[in-house]
């Protein structure tokens, strides 16, 4: 059964990459939109993070999770892209993290009666971003310059793709890190009720 998961984890992540890409050519040529269905968003969240947890473990660290959200909370956003968002940060952090841990809160405070705030923090005991490569980190195509060490480095799109992706949301994101120590990433999507 863990092997099959590897697999189709795998699988979905060589999927994630080649969308990815096609999203970021289709954007050269027009805006990127969301695509709105309705779901609940514990369940969605239980069900990405449970599908990263095999990936995680693969190298030895451990992926703490802690949801504080309702129920019963509905919404009608993009489930595919709030995925991509997940499955983008979470990755980063695996890759530059060896037998440590990654930690995913997540909260829901109401705006109002129609819009709900995920609130998202990921932070690791990874090997930490440079100041050089935070204030470039977003850019399209971006590798930082002590990549050349990482296997299995992708496009250089992810980040970039996240920041659209959750301007799509409404959202914003932040990224703190201190090199042999760690990073921490803030981000909110606002979910139409």
């Amino acid at each position: 059964k863990q092997l099959f998961e590897s697999i189709t984890f795998t699988t979905n992540s060589a999927n994630l990459l080649a969308s990815q890409i096609l999203d970021f050519s289709k954007n050269e040529q027009k805006k990127i939109a969301l695509k709105p269905s309705q779901y609940n968003v514990k369940n969605e969240l239980i069900e990405v993070l449970n599908g990263l947890k095999t990936l995680v473990e693969q190298k030895e660290n451990t992926l703490n999770i802690n949801l504080d959200l309702p129920e019963d909370l509905n919404v009608t956003s993009d489930v595919v892209k709030m995925y991509q968002v997940f499955y983008n940060l979470i990755g980063n952090a695996n890759k530059f993290t060896e037998k440590g841990i990654i930690d995913v809160q997540a909260k829901v405070v109401d705006v109002s009666s129609k819009i709900s705030k995920l609130e998202v923090t990921i932070s690791d005991t990874g090997k930490g971003i440079s100041k050089q490569d935070i204030t470039a980190i977003f850019n399209n195509f971006y590798q930082s310059v002590a990549e050349d060490k990482v296997h299995n480095l992708g496009a250089g799109l992810g980040l970039y793709l996240c920041k659209e992706l959750i301007e799509l949301f409404d959202g914003e994101i932040k990224i703190e890190s201190t090199i042999n120590t760690g990073t921490k990433v803030n981000f909110y999507l606002n979910l139409s009720k």
